[in-house]
């Protein structure tokens, strides 16, 4: 049961992902590279500490590969973008 929680938390990552790109409109598009070598470093260290039972460490870095990836993503959206 702790799992599903802990999975459900993670999934909340999606709308603070939203809402930081959103704090950061105009600083979003500058650092593009650096949300993308976030979200693949994480993604990695998150699969890495999975595999060696560290669930929630796991789970905090699938968080912020998931935070960085909306915010890579939302920084290609012009609408977004310009304030």
């Amino acid at each position: 049961m702790s799992l599903l929680i802990s999975i459900a938390l993670t999934l909340l990552a999606i709308p603070a992902g939203f809402y930081i790109s959103w704090l950061t409109r105009d600083e979003i598009i500058e650092g593009r590279i650096w949300f993308k070598f976030i979200s693949v470093l994480f993604l990695i260290l998150g699969l890495i500490l999975v595999l060696i039972n560290k669930e929630i460490s796991g789970l905090t870095s699938f968080s912020i590969s998931i935070m960085s990836s909306v915010s890579y993503y939302k920084s290609f959206d012009k609408k977004w973008t310009k304030k």
